[in-house]
């Protein structure tokens, strides 16, 4: 007679609860669907697709792992997950903390959870790894996008590699003359303008990595200075 596997069942009987803070937001991409999870304690953001997010939805920490995958089954076929998966997920989502069982809030924290509460610590102490956080610019991000979100689209990606294509034949057809107005740039004389034009460079990169953030739904809670 087969030997009962006895992880399977208790897979089944295993709850799982989502943190309440999480958010779930649909996305389309090449014609499929599928769901971000924000982790806004951690500032973290995760992918997951149509089937992942039909079982993840229903472990509220009542439902059984088991009941949440035969609901899935009944109701949606086409995304029924296999067991093996589930528990992959399952343990995903204890490892990432997004979800936790009674074991793992018994238990406290975890080896891995504990080396990330050290690295953090090091990182708090570390003058290179400074934060000081400014403000919370989600509303003034929705107006730039609104005026600047076009910079991420399609067609101004293109532009953009058109115009960079064009920058790299005239270096490379007036090469002498790039090279000789460049060859006192890093002088003692210019290192203001340059540590002007690091700075604003710098800024104009992190806003459009605002732009992308908030034309894809996401959203910029906190600004301020990383040294």
């Amino acid at each position: 007679t087969p030997k009962k596997d006895h992880s399977v069942r208790e897979l089944s009987r295993l709850t799982l609860k989502l943190r309440e803070d999480l958010v779930f937001t649909p996305q389309t991409a090449g014609g499929d669907t599928y769901y971000t999870i924000e982790d806004p304690i951690n500032s973290k953001f995760h992918r997951v697709g149509l089937a992942e997010y039909s079982f993840i939805s229903l472990l509220d920490g009542k439902t059984p792992v088991g009941d949440a995958l035969r609901m899935v089954a009944r109701v949606s076929p086409n995304y029924a997950l296999a067991e093996h998966e589930a528990a992959a997920i399952c343990k995903w989502l204890v490892e990432s903390r997004l979800a936790t069982t009674e074991a793992s809030l018994l238990a406290g924290e975890s080896e891995q959870q504990l080396q990330q509460t050290r690295s953090e610590r090091l990182h708090r102490w570390n003058p290179v790894f400074t934060r000081v956080p400014l403000l919370s610019p989600d509303r003034l991000c929705e107006v730039l996008t609104r005026w600047l979100g076009w910079i991420h689209a399609p067609w101004a990606m293109v532009a953009w590699s058109l115009v960079v294509v064009y920058a790299l034949y005239l270096v490379a057809t007036q090469w002498d003359r790039f090279a000789a107005s460049s060859e006192g740039i890093l002088a003692p004389a210019n290192w203001l303008g340059v540590a002007v034009s690091c700075l604003v460079l710098k800024f104009l990169h992190e806003v459009s990595h605002t732009l992308a953030c908030k034309r894809y739904g996401g959203a910029v809670r906190e600004v301020g200075v990383m040294l």
